[in-house]
C-alpha cells in the first residue's frame, strides 16, 4: 500500500518575521470582516474605483480567450499551462463546483487590501474565507494576493503580517501557489503610494519587505503588477530573481521580455458559476522530474535526498514503505532490503518517480584481473557486482563480445578491455585475452613462465568464485589453471605450481 507524506504549509510565524516585525513603527489598522459595506466607501478604506469595476457577464458576453487560444513564448514550450483565474468580493457568490467542472486549475484569491486614502487602514477582503474555503473544497489549488498601498517598507510588513496572521486561520486550506503583492497606480484617483512618485528603487524594496517575510512565514511570494510597471517602475528583473513575476498585459501575445511565470491576459472573462466577469490568467510551470533515475542504499537508516526540478508544491509517496519511506521534504530513508518506487507528484499535475535499491552493493566489482580464453567461439559468464544502473562494454568487437548479463563471447585473437562502469562514472576494467596458441599448463598470465605471477593468477580466481566450486571455464581454460587436474581450481593448484617453480628456479 502507498504510503504519502504531503508538505504543510507554516501555521506561525518565523524567528525571521518576528526580526522584520520589530523594525516597524507604525502599528496597522485592521478593518474586521463583519465591517459594514458603507463603511468600505470611507476615504480611509476606499479601493480602486476603476480597476474593480465589473460587470454581470454571461456567456454571450464573453470577450475573453482561451488559455489555448493564446500565443505563447517559445521559452514556455516545455511547461504546463494553467488555467487560472484571480477573484475578490467584487465577483459576488461563486459556485466554486461549476468553476472546477469547467475546469479551472488555480484560483488566486483576493486576501485582503490597503485603502488608498490617506489613514490606509488593512482590510480583509469580505469574500476571502468563503471563497479559499469553497475554491479548496472543490479541488482547486489556491494561492491569494493583497492589493498594496504602502508607502515603505515597514507599511508592506505590516500587510504580510497581516496576510501571515489571516492564512494561520485557515489551516484546513493548504496554500499551494504563491502568495504575491498587487502594486500598480490606481486607475480614475490618485491613491497614497501614486502621490508619492517613488523611483524604481522604493517601488522595489517595499515587494522586497513584503516578499521576504512572506516566504519566511514558510509560503512562495510573488509580484503581481502590469507590463508598464515591470518596464519602468520597479527593478523587475532583479525581483525575479528571487520572486515569482505575475505579469497584467490584456492581450493575446504579450510581448513583455521579461521573466515571469502568470500572466494575466484579461479582465472579462466568463466562466460557469461566476457572475460577475472574472481575471483570467495562464500559469506556466515546469514538470517534475529527478535528475537521476535510481539511487543504491546500503543499509537500512541510510538517508538520501535526490535532485528534483519542477514547479509547484510537492508530494511524496513510496511504493514500499518496508524498503523506504519518504518524509514530507523529499528525503528517502531505507528501512530494509529490497527495491521501491519514491514517487513525487506536483501541484500542477506532473509527477516523477525514482527507483531505490537497498541492501545491494553500492561497489562496483569484477572477480578477475585477466580473463584467458585459448579458442575463439566459445563464451563464458563472468561475476560482477554492480549498482542498479550498470553498463557493460567491450574495448574491441573484433576480440569478444559482451552483453548486460555478463555474458562473454570470443570473436577472434588478441588482448582487450572488459569495462564495467556505474552510473556514478566510476570505471573497473580487466584484460580479455585470446592467443593464438594454447599456453603451457600453469602459464595462467601468458608470459612464458610458469612462477608466483601465475600463483597470484590462480588464487584470484579461487577467491572470485568460492575455493573448491566446480570450474566453469572452457575445458582449454580449465587445463592453464587446474594445475593439478583435480577438477576445481583453488590454493593447491597454486600451491603445487609454487613448488615446481621453486624447483624449476633451482636447475630442477
Amino acid at each position: 500500500m502507498d504510503t504519502f507524506h504531503i508538505k504543510k504549509t507554516a501555521a506561525f510565524l518565523s524567528a525571521a518575521v518576528f526580526a522584520l516585525q520589530a523594525l516597524a513603527f507604525t502599528p496597522a489598522v485592521f478593518a474586521q470582516e463583519t465591517m459594514p459595506d458603507t463603511a468600505c466607501t470611507d476615504a480611509m478604506l476606499r479601493e480602486d474605483p476603476e480597476r474593480f469595476r465589473f460587470s454581470y457577464a454571461g456567456p454571450f458576453a464573453q470577450t475573453s480567450p482561451d488559455v489555448d487560444t493564446l500565443i505563447h513564448d517559445s521559452r514556455f514550450d516545455d511547461c504546463i499551462r494553467l488555467d487560472v483565474i484571480d477573484v475578490s468580493h467584487h465577483q459576488d457568490n461563486i459556485d466554486w463546483e461549476q468553476v472546477a467542472a469547467y475546469g479551472i486549475d488555480e484560483a488566486i484569491i483576493r486576501i485582503g487590501f490597503r485603502g488608498y486614502g490617506e489613514t490606509g487602514n488593512i482590510v480583509e477582503d469580505k469574500k476571502f474565507r468563503q471563497n479559499l474555503e469553497g475554491a479548496y473544497a472543490a479541488g482547486i489549488q489556491v494561492g491569494v494576493y493583497f492589493y498594496t498601498q504602502a508607502l515603505n517598507a515597514e507599511e508592506a510588513i505590516e500587510e504580510a503580517d497581516f496576510v501571515l496572521n489571516t492564512l494561520g486561520e485557515m489551516q484546513d486550506c493548504e496554500i499551494t501557489c504563491p502568495v504575491y503583492i498587487d502594486i500598480e497606480d490606481v486607475e480614475g484617483d490618485t491613491g497614497r503610494l501614486d502621490a508619492m512618485m517613488y523611483s524604481p528603487y522604493e517601488h522595489t524594496e517595499i515587494c522586497r519587505a513584503f516578499c521576504s517575510v512572506i516566504e519566511a512565514g514558510g509560503y512562495q511570494a510573488g509580484i503581481y503588477t502590469n507590463k508598464y510597471w515591470l518596464e519602468n517602475k520597479l527593478y523587475a528583473d532583479e525581483l525575479a530573481q528571487d520572486y515569482n513575476i505575475w505579469l497584467a498585459h490584456y492581450t493575446t501575445q504579450t510581448n513583455y521580455s521579461g521573466d515571469y511565470t502568470m500572466w494575466q491576459y484579461s479582465k472579462n472573462g466568463y466562466i460557469p458559476g461566476i457572475p460577475i466577469d472574472v481575471d483570467r490568467d495562464v500559469c506556466y510551470s515546469r514538470r517534475a522530474d529527478y535528475m537521476a533515475n535510481g539511487l543504491t542504499l546500503a543499509t537500512a537508516g541510510e538517508t538520501v535526498k535526490p535532485v528534483l526540478f519542477g514547479d509547484g508544491t510537492f508530494y511524496y509517496y513510496t511504493s514500499d514503505a518496508s524498503v523506504a519511506t519518504v518524509a514530507y521534504d523529499g528525503t528517502i530513508t531505507a528501512t530494509g532490503t529490497g527495491d521501491a518506487f519514491i514517487t513525487a507528484v506536483s501541484s500542477n499535475g506532473s509527477s516523477d518517480s525514482i527507483e531505490i535499491t537497498v541492501g545491494k552493493s553500492t561497489h562496483i566489482s569484477l572477480d578477475y584481473p585477466t580473463l584467458l580464453f585459448t579458442e575463439t567461439g566459445v563464451s563464458e559468464y563472468i561475476d560482477f557486482n554492480a549498482p542498479t544502473e550498470y553498463a557493460l562494454t567491450s574495448s574491441d568487437p573484433d576480440v569478444f563480445t559482451v552483453d548486460s548479463n555478463g555474458l562473454v563471447e570470443t570473436t577472434g585473437y588478441g588482448n582487450a578491455e572488459l569495462i564495467l562502469e556505474d552510473m556514478f562514472g566510476n570505471i573497473i576494467t580487466c584484460t580479455v585475452v585470446v592467443p593464438q596458441s594454447a599456453p603451457d599448463t600453469g602459464d595462467c598470465n601468458l608470459d612464458g613462465f610458469v612462477n608466483a605471477g601465475d600463483a597470484s593468477n590462480i588464487l584470484c580466481y579461487a577467491a572470485g568464485s568460492g575455493s573448491g566450486s566446480s570450474i566453469s571455464l572452457t575445458n582449454s581454460h580449465q587445463a592453464v589453471y587446474d594445475y593439478n587436474g583435480d577438477g576445481v581450481i583453488d590454493s593447491s593448484d597454486a600451491a603445487e605450481l609454487l613448488t615446481f617453480s621453486a624447483r624449476a628456479g633451482a636447475g630442477f
